[in-house]
């Protein structure tokens, strides 16, 4: 980032995952778990102890992946799953869904995408960014619904690749209010506004798969 991830997920295909439901599930997006090349993937392992790509204490939990069966990998439609781990998580604290709409709140997005586009560089620490919500005249993507998607923008960072699947959230005294939207997709620069999967859109999918 541009921003920082609670979990990291390993694959050929992409980067990190965020607990936002309970100690046994949380939500990301299909980005982090599809390619063209891998069209489903439904095995992953997640790791949880620390904010650091490499070292500290991390311990590894293997899951499953529910994807929406309806998600469009061309126009990040539906971009939502639900990762089921194998064993609860005890030390995380759980942050719930959004019930209402936060545009005028300040968000927050975390990450370990990266930091630097033109050097393909990554950080070591999670990062994160504050935003703040924009309507369609301000958001860089043309073709997305505001009743299923949020489009937020900073001028000083934004969300990158190896973020998707991270959480966007409202920030309320310093800490994190509920989880409003996961990372899908944004510009290849990094210099624009992103776009995030509105959750409260899918609530009742999420809560099926649980």
């Amino acid at each position: 980032m541009r921003w920082f991830h609670h979990f990291s997920y390993q694959s050929p295909v992409s980067s990190s995952l965020f607990l936002s439901m309970s100690v046994d599930f949380f939500a990301t997006t299909n980005r982090c778990l599809v390619s063209f090349v891998i069209l489903a993937v439904k095995s992953v392992i997640v790791e949880v102890g620390d904010f650091t790509r490499y070292g500290g204490s991390k311990q590894k939990i293997s899951a499953s992946a529910t994807i929406h069966r309806d998600y469009d990998h061309f126009k990040y439609k539906n971009d939502i799953a639900v990762v089921t781990l194998s064993e609860p998580v005890d030390r995380s604290r759980v942050i719930s869904l959004c019930d209402r709409n936060y545009e005028r709140s300040t968000l927050a997005v975390c990450g370990m995408g990266l930091v630097d586009v033109l050097f393909n560089s990554s950080p070591e620490f999670l990062q994160e960014a504050q935003l703040q919500e924009v309507g369609p005249s301000q958001c860089f993507a043309r073709d997305w619904s505001q009743r299923e998607q949020i489009c937020a923008h900073s001028a000083q960072s934004s969300a990158c690749m190896g973020d998707s699947g991270g959480p966007l959230f409202p920030v309320s005294g310093g800490r994190s209010v509920c989880v409003y939207g996961v990372v899908s997709f944004g510009d290849n620069k990094c210099r624009e506004s992103s776009v995030y999967t509105r959750v409260s859109a899918y609530a009742g999918w999420i809560r099926q798969q649980m």
